[in-house]
């Protein structure tokens, strides 16, 4: 009676010594990042893991439970189908520990509904490794496998999980025991209320949570809140009281609005600039000697230094610059036609202003649905890799920045009449594999980093001296902006601001001599550029909603989403949201409870509204 019993323990155990090395395996991954931490809470992931780990090991029972229960009560012989399980379940699993290796390694999260999304362009996908890293990955995911083949051979063993000869009374008894162990284990234990992610956390470093959340279970909760589910997750009050706490944000009794160019209808250049965070702009009290080009367009300009990007990855932020919307936790509102064909767009706006539209890339347009997005924006000159001659310098993600600048510069030269035009850049992009000489010696990814954005800066300084001696240059207002942050070089925990700091900047002749080398402190995000622009060239346009003026003189805010909450700044403090662990110690320091309940109240209603807005789309 008890040897079906005892072997479905031991498959349970195998499951849940495997979950345990995949932890082990994450924190040797993550090692640079939790060296510094000391050790003595390191193993406290194994500890208050487990409850998840016990939880995804019921899951992954639940089948081969309802097979012991078929064959208990007949003759069929299901040890097959037992095999073909769990070999499945093991393919899966190795993929899963793998992916989530490198998610982390690149992403500093844990593999999400948002990581499977891009595995419909795996080419894509894994653009941002090495070769090596390629390699590394494949050896990896299929040494995982066989390892797991061998260690559940010892620890679950190879016989059969059925019933023997045995009277029906003792067939239900040992059934009944198994079902009462599956929904134990399923709530995570005897509970009251069942198991979630928040009981995984239980350090102020976010590493060590991360390794203490089961990756499996975190990936099955994630495709289902987000990826299945059409209800809004991020309802925390009534929806009425929410828009009101929207609209009190959005509010703004300033009378007078800064003239700041000389004319209303210039040319427009928008260079969003790949993962160029503020740490590598010395006028951001950044890094000084990474960025020289930057820092003295800056000297020239208006640079905006309380600018954050709403998300961190580059779909994000396009959408942000062009349409004014913000992310969102889990989608990506430019991955989905259908809604993203819905938002404004600046270029529509210049185009119905008789401009001529254009988009400038070295890479792919049909990444992450960029071409449908760019097209339903009404570019009519979309420019990719495919248009750039041989000779033009590549790397995996496409042609480098320095020849989409400079292919962009001349061809402004044919326009006939005013122009609206968007580069957007990608050489510090991982791998950061960039040409010519190096300048930093150094061999970490920090380094590698600032070569990738040294490179970027230089090239957009070939771009301006070349631009500055063309006849469009004198009428064009440029605005340089970064798609979204970097934890690199200087290792941020993306949850907190610094992460998301990113410059934005308006330069050029147009922009009157008296605002030159200003510079401008209201906190917000990229998606205000359009706002803050359509301000200065008519009345401004209510089209893009969720898009504020960053020169008037009303209070501003600003918002970055994470996995699962939200980042909010305001009045120079901050506050972070998530939804399985809001904890006090994600907030400023400086904070009072109180102060924080009004901060993360702002921006609950925020993102209740905004994602309300995505799913309404």
């Amino acid at each position: 009676m008890t040897s079906p019993i005892l072997r479905f323990a031991r498959i349970a155990l195998y499951y849940a010594v495997l979950f345990a090395l995949f932890r082990l395996l994450f924190l040797i991954a993550g090692h640079d990042k939790i060296r510094e931490l000391g050790h003595d809470h390191i193993h406290l992931s194994f500890y208050y893991g487990l409850r998840l780990d016990l939880s995804a090991t019921a899951y992954l029972l639940i089948i081969p439970f309802i097979l012991l229960c078929i064959s208990a009560f007949s003759k069929l012989q299901l040890f097959l189908f037992h095999r073909i399980y769990h070999s499945l379940i093991s393919f899966i699993l190795a993929f899963v520990c793998t992916a989530n290796l490198v998610v982390f390694h690149f992403w500093n999260a844990l593999i999400n509904w948002r990581a499977l999304t891009y595995l419909s362009e795996p080419g894509q996908a894994m653009a941002s490794a090495t070769f090596l890293q390629s390699l590394l990955v494949i050896f990896f995911f299929l040494g995982l496998l066989i390892g797991q083949h061998f260690l559940f051979r010892f620890i679950a063993g190879r016989s059969a999980l059925t019933f023997n000869e045995q009277p029906v009374g003792k067939k239900v008894t040992a059934l009944l025991l198994l079902l009462a162990f599956e929904v134990i284990c399923l709530r995570g234990g005897l509970n009251e209320l069942p198991v979630n992610e928040s009981s995984a956390y239980y350090s102020e470093h976010e590493v060590l949570n991360l390794a203490a959340v089961n990756p499996l279970w975190h990936l099955a909760h994630d495709v289902y809140y987000a990826g299945i589910s059409t209800a809004n997750p991020y309802a925390f009050t009534d929806d009425k009281k929410a828009g009101e706490e929207v609209n009190r944000l959005f509010e703004c009794t300033a009378d007078s609005i800064p003239e700041i160019l000389t004319t209303t209808q210039p040319n427009v250049v928008i260079i969003i600039l790949e993962s160029f965070t503020a740490d590598v702009v010395a006028e951001l009290a950044g890094e000084k000697n990474v960025a020289p080009a930057f820092n003295q367009l800056a000297k020239d300009g208006l640079l905006f230094t309380n600018v954050y990007a709403s998300g961190f990855r580059t779909d994000q932020g396009i959408v942000s610059v062009i349409s004014g919307f913000p992310a969102i936790p889990s989608y990506s509102i430019m991955r989905n036609i259908e809604k993203s064909a819905k938002l404004p767009s600046l270029a529509d706006y210049f185009r119905k202003k008789n401009y001529a539209t254009s988009f400038y890339y070295g890479g792919s347009t049909d990444f992450s649905n960029m071409r449908s997005y760019l097209i339903n924006s009404r570019f009519e000159k979309i420019i990719n890799e495919h248009d750039f001659d041989a000779h033009a310098l590549r790397n995996k993600w496409g042609v480098h920045d320095e020849f989409v600048l400079d292919k962009q510069g001349i061809e402004m030269n044919t326009m006939a009449k005013p122009f609206f035009s968007v580069i957007m850049t990608l050489s510090c992009h991982e791998p950061f594999d960039v040409p010519g000489e190096k300048s930093f010696s150094g061999s970490s990814e920090a380094d590698q980093f600032r070569n990738a954005a040294a490179y970027s800066d230089h090239s957009l300084g070939q771009y301006f001296e070349k631009v500055r001696t063309l006849p469009w240059f004198s009428k064009t207002l440029f605005i340089l902006v970064a798609d979204h942050g970097h934890e690199l070089p200087g290792n941020r925990n993306m949850a907190f601001p610094e992460g998301h700091h990113i410059p934005v900047l308006f330069y050029g002749d147009v922009i009157k001599k008296e605002f030159r080398g200003m510079q401008a402190g209201k906190t917000g995000g990229h998606h205000d550029i359009a706002a803050t622009l359509l301000s200065q060239l008519d009345t401004g346009s209510t089209t893009f909603s969720w898009s504020k003026n960053l020169l008037d003189k009303c209070p501003g805010f600003g918002y970055y989403e994470l996995d699962d909450g939200f980042g909010w700044i305001e009045n120079n403090h901050w506050t972070v949201f998530l939804k399985h662990d809001d904890r006090a110690s994600l907030s400023d320091s400086t904070l009072t409870t109180d102060e924080k309940e009004i901060l993360q109240r702002h921006g609950k209603g925020f993102l209740q509204k905004l994602f309300g807005n995505y799913l309404a789309y």
